[in-house]
């Protein structure tokens, strides 16, 4: 949506652009922070989707339309793979808890292999999908001067790398936690794995500058054309960029390294870390309370009392004052007019006789 309405915004202040840069980025970092405090396999993975999505918003925000939406389209075949590759670990051990797997690759090596792959991809590491795209965000936002974005978009790519790391290692490596015979998945589920695999590794490269056209090109042809027609270069494309390159991936590989040490060597305790910072590690595991907030103030406090009002008022005036009152001023009126229907023929000549003379008596004294 904000691609294709992209021509308002390049037509708007900068500040607009801004806010969504922004925004995107607060959510990226955030939704990531979240994702590395869960222990559901899926909830993991669809706090990463929130993340990623915050990377498409601020690529839009700083300028790189064509970048967010070529990440959009390899996020959807990685995501997908990595959303069935964990469908497919709670089908074999019947839980969502990575704590309560571990050491499945030897039971379930296609899901293994495929989910790894889409891992790597969702770490943007060369060459899979993620890579390309996802760099090419930072390299927008590098390229327009966006530079605390651009470091809090190294910065979530870290974390990112370290939850990843975790989900891997803790799922399918390590320590046997599950119970039961897990084993692989039908191929009803596997060979989709196989083929989004496939599209998580070489996807990326439809975004590559050499070829023409290119993803890029294809949507600068509509972005691109809007921005001219509003007088603003806000949708030009970035080229490929060694220096973000090269950072992005520093960045990966600290966060491999970190996820690593903490959940495969076990060379720092996981649970150490987890009691030395146990407030940081709660407001982790609580999604850092923003569904609180919603709950107790939004819900609770706000939503509540207005729905509270606006239940008197529907009650009260509406129904009671307005639409029975009206019913009961119709009813007693109806009761006192029945009266007057008798059928006597001598009621009815006295009425009209009556009313003559009462019309008579008016208009002498008027």
């Amino acid at each position: 949506m904000l691609a294709r309405t992209g021509f308002l915004y390049a037509a708007a202040p900068a500040e607009a652009m801004m806010v969504i840069a922004y925004i995107g980025g607060i959510t990226a970092f955030m939704a990531a922070l979240m994702a590395l405090g869960q222990s559901d396999i899926k909830k993991i993975i669809a706090y990463s989707t929130l993340s990623s999505l915050g990377y498409m918003v601020m690529s839009v925000g700083v300028g790189g339309t064509g970048a967010g939406m070529f990440y959009l389209m390899t996020h959807a075949f990685f995501k997908a793979l990595l959303f069935l590759g964990a469908g497919s670990v709670i089908h074999a051990c019947h839980t969502n808890d990575i704590w309560e797997m571990g050491k499945l690759y030897p039971k379930m090596k296609i899901t293994g292999v495929t989910f790894i792959l889409g891992a790597l991809a969702m770490m943007g590491i060369f060459p899979f999908s993620g890579f390309w795209s996802k760099d090419e965000i930072l390299t927008a936002t590098f390229s327009s001067g966006n530079y605390l974005l651009f470091g809090v978009g190294i910065l979530t790519a870290m974390i990112t790398a370290v939850f990843m790391t975790k989900v891997v290692t803790v799922t399918f490596f390590g320590e046997k936690r599950y119970h039961g015979h897990p084993h692989e998945s039908p191929f009803g589920m596997t060979i989709p794995l196989i083929v989004l695999a496939v599209f998580a590794v070489f996807v990326g490269l439809a975004g590559l500058t050499g070829l023409d056209p290119n993803f890029g090109t294809f949507v600068a042809a509509v972005a691109g054309s809007a921005a001219a027609h509003a007088g603003d270069g806000a949708h030009a494309e970035h080229h490929f960029s060694y220096f973000v390159a090269i950072t992005s991936t520093i960045a990966v590989f600290i966060g491999i390294a970190i996820g690593w040490i903490i959940y495969a060597k076990k060379s720092v305790d996981n649970n150490a870390i987890g009691a030395k910072f146990s407030g940081f590690h709660k407001a982790l595991q609580n999604r850092l309370y923003i569904d609180h907030f919603y709950d107790r103030v939004l819900v609770a406090g706000i939503y509540n009392n207005i729905a509270k009002v606006f239940n008197f008022i529907e009650v009260n005036i509406i129904i009671h004052f307005a639409i029975n009152g009206i019913a009961h001023v119709t009813r007693q009126v109806g009761k006192g007019l029945r009266l007057t229907i008798s059928g006597q023929l001598q009621h009815y000549a006295f009425a009209m006789v009556g009313g003559v003379l009462v019309l008579m008596v008016i208009y002498v004294l008027l």
